[in-house]
């Protein structure tokens, strides 16, 4: 492989701060007093950081894989076979775990031309429910099906969500669509959101009592069974909103993040707290069964609100093995299922098993979206797979860069980084250094997918692409040569 890399250059080493900070009551922007409501956060929070516990790998015996749609209860019966998780990633399909073991699903083995999952939920009927963007699909613990669109050109969105009495709801910039006894309808972007760029989808959620909120580019709309009803700068909101997160709890109460605020929908009203570090774009919003609310970053893994005060579970907590956490799943047994730029973490008390492309059979490391159906599969044990390695070369206008250091992690970077070098903060790291014909050669990689970063006279750089680490297999990357300014 013969690959050019721009020179996009890592900022120096950035003081190391934390978005966690005190949660400070700025205005109820209806006007009126704000009402003290249970768990709201209040002027006075102080922020805690909760204690790393200790992790232990947990682990039972594997169980025998079995064939797909071969267990009583499977497709042909038309009912979920019980517990089972699934994971989805954003290029190589969806792995998912039962007490058959694990499955990869992609287009190599499936009818569908795309398994590129945007989302997904486990509902009341013991079943997953994905959307791509043209597809919803349906996973009873065995197989994947397509439920057919009906008469619309395709269905798909970037959200989904389980509502009353059996529907499911997808949301997208086409609008929203709801499945229910067979049968599609619609609403029309028109129908529930005005202003700029209202075809722009944040988030759609359904309520406990059946309200369906969808957070888009400028506004909150909640559809009531009846009418829809916008929430906007001028009505419910004194400035302009950008949401990039929506969350429900238990008690019909909405959570909403724009930047640097947090608002909260009670009593018929907007709350706005104020964060003091800002929020770019969280990856996703969630309550838990505690009704505690969990912010989920690329960079601060899960930051957690708990009554009046927020605490950190990532790896630089000790909580987590990664600090990118893109969801998070419950099932019924208590467990705590974290998708991550690094693996799976499943939490059980003060145990917590990690899964990873090195010790599962998982399809990437990256896992963009987790669902757990009833109590979760019973956790397989770990595999051992022989690791690979990675050789390459490095030149600079054509000339070989020698005496460089070069470093692998498996976490994208950022512009900027957090400790010595790029990857040295990061829950796994290789490194290595060219000799004097710029060659590189880095043993004992596991399985997996890396990021490579490289030490030049004016800093570090890094190359886009993610480097694949087969089970004993050696990736030659080529020559990258690296742009002169």
């Amino acid at each position: 492989m013969d690959t050019a890399t721009s020179k996009r250059k890592l900022a120096a080493p950035a003081a190391v701060f934390m978005i966690l900070a005190a949660v400070q009551m700025a205005c109820a922007l209806s006007g009126a007093e704000p009402q003290a409501a249970e768990n709201t956060p209040t002027a006075d929070t102080a922020v805690t950081a909760q204690p790393a516990g200790e992790t232990a790998v947990q682990t039972q015996a594997q169980p025998e894989a079995t064939k797909e749609g071969d267990a009583e209860g499977g497709p042909s019966s038309g009912g979920s076979v019980g517990d089972f998780a699934c994971f989805a990633t954003s290029d190589n399909g969806v792995t998912c775990l039962n007490d058959g073991g694990w499955k990869t699903y992609t287009e190599e083995n499936t009818d569908f031309y795309s398994l590129d999952v945007e989302d997904m939920a486990a509902c009341p009927d013991g079943k997953i429910y994905a959307s791509t963007f043209s597809m919803v699909l349906v996973f009873d613990g065995r197989a994947w099906e397509e439920i057919p669109p009906g008469g619309e050109e395709y269905i798909g969105g970037d959200y989904i969500a389980c509502g009353a009495e059996g529907s499911i709801w997808v949301g997208g910039y086409k609008g929203i669509h709801y499945y229910k006894d067979g049968e599609w309808g619609s609403f029309a972007v028109e129908a529930y959101a005005t202003g700029e760029y209202p075809d722009l989808m944040y988030g759609l959620e359904i309520a406990p009592d059946g309200t369906v909120w969808v957070a888009t580019a400028r506004s909150i709309s909640a559809y009531d069974g009846t009418s829809w009803k916008e929430y906007t700068q001028g009505s419910g909101f004194d400035v302009e909103i950008s949401p990039a997160g929506l969350a429900v709890d238990s008690k019909n109460r909405v959570w909403m993040i724009d930047y640097d605020m947090l608002y909260l929908f009670e009593n018929g009203g907007w709350n706005a707290f104020e964060l003091k570090h800002s929020i770019m774009t969280p990856n996703s919003l969630l309550v838990d069964p505690q009704d505690r609310l969990w912010i989920n970053t690329d960079t601060y893994g899960a930051l957690i609100l708990d009554g009046d005060q927020f605490s950190e579970f990532s790896y630089n907590s000790g909580d987590l093995h990664s600090n990118g956490v893109f969801s998070v799943a419950f099932d019924k047994s208590g467990k705590t299922w974290v998708a991550m730029e690094y693996g799976i973490d499943i939490l059980s008390g003060d145990t917590t098993t990690h899964y990873r492309m090195d010790n599962a059979d998982l399809a990437d490391n990256k896992i963009i979206r987790v669902a757990v159906v009833g109590n979760g599969p019973a956790l397989p044990a770990e595999m051992t797979k022989q690791p690979g390695s990675i050789v390459g070369s490095i030149t600079v206008g054509g000339k070989p860069l020698a005496g460089a250091e070069v470093e692998f992690c498996v976490e994208e970077l950022g512009f900027q980084y957090v400790g010595e070098t790029p990857c040295s903060s990061q829950p796994f790291m290789k490194k290595g250094t060219t000799d004097a014909e710029g060659n590189f050669s880095i043993a004992d990689v596991p399985t997996g997918y890396y990021y490579i970063t490289v030490k030049v006279e004016d800093g570090w750089i890094y190359l886009y692409e993610r480097i694949p680490v087969a089970e004993g297999k050696e990736t030659d990357i080529g020559e990258l040569k690296v742009k002169e300014d």
